[in-house]
């Protein structure tokens, strides 16, 4: 693990002017990961291989590895996406993404020597204490849903508008169906996540950080295995 990174970095609920080291040694459940640049892993500690990793790779070391090599094609292509971002405002960025049915915030930190270093937490992170006005705020493109999976476009939208405090009546109006088009997308929901409260559903989305415009971005499915690609028609689509 790198000990010698003069970094001072705000991140996902950490304070300004906290050193790398110390984010390693005292906040269990941040993710920190320091890149180099060629976006080598030279550290990353137990909370990041939580976060970003399978389960089933929790343990596996990363220290050395292209952080593209992790994963298939549509997630790799988000790294350029957001180190050609990073290196055009010249500022830090904060990502907002689903992964492995998680909300996860990831404020993205440049680096001595051109690498950088990324804190991520998993929950409904938000706010100035996390992004003051210098970061740059962007959504992942790419984005795995979970247990969400097994639900329809239509059905994720809804379980977005009616888990972030909207009633049956808002959705319907939203997406211009009747209200009981909408219940019944809703009882299919419920089947398909084995809930039986509203509270349930609302919970779901918290853990997600489901919104209605993630509908239409890509997504990956997870196999015991590891991420793969997607595969909703050849475009890899939720729309």
């Amino acid at each position: 693990m790198t000990s010698t990174a003069p970094v001072r970095i705000p991140g996902p609920g950490v304070p300004t002017g906290v050193r790398l080291q110390s984010l390693f040694e005292s906040e269990p459940d941040l993710g920190v990961v320091h890149l180099d640049a060629d976006d080598r892993i030279e550290a990353a500690n137990a909370a990041a291989r939580r976060i970003y990793l399978h389960e089933g790779r929790a343990d596996e070391a990363l220290e050395g590895q292209a952080l593209r090599s992790l994963y298939p094609a549509p997630f790799a292509g988000e790294v350029d996406r957001f180190r050609g971002l990073l290196a055009r405002e010249d500022r830090p960025l904060l990502i907002r993404g689903i992964w492995r049915g998680h909300g996860v915030y990831t404020s993205v930190h440049p680096a001595p020597g051109g690498g950088c270093v990324l804190l991520g937490r998993r929950g409904a992170v938000s706010g100035p204490e996390v992004a003051p006005s210098r970061h740059v705020r962007v959504d992942a493109e790419v984005l795995e849903l979970g247990e969400l999976s097994v639900l329809t476009p239509r059905e994720l939208e809804v379980l977005a508008l009616l888990g972030s405090g909207g009633t049956l009546k808002d959705a319907a109006a939203d997406l211009r169906r009747s209200v009981k088009t909408v219940e019944s997308h809703r009882d299919n929901i419920a089947r398909k996540l084995g809930l039986s409260r509203r509270g349930e559903l609302v919970r779901v989305v918290e853990r997600s950080g489901l919104r209605p415009a993630d509908v239409g971005r890509s997504r990956l499915i997870l196999d015991r295995a590891g991420p793969r690609p997607g595969s909703l028609g050849a475009s890899s689509q939720i729309r």
